[in-house]
């Protein structure tokens, strides 16, 4: 997994890109999709929002 730092805070959040270990490929939300229970798969990294998903 590819992280940003995050921020010095106690509810701090951060961007991550995760990547798988075998395929080195990137989970992506299918389609770009923002609904609710919206695919997920691998996908070659091309750096689109549907890659980074924000944690904390």
């Amino acid at each position: 997994m590819t992280c940003v730092q995050a921020p010095a805070a106690s509810a701090a959040t951060f961007t991550a890109e995760l990547v798988a270990r075998n395929s080195r490929r990137c989970v992506s939300v299918d389609g770009a999709s923002t609904a609710n229970r919206a695919g997920i798969i691998q996908y070659d990294r091309v750096g689109g929002t549907n890659q980074y998903f924000r944690l904390g």
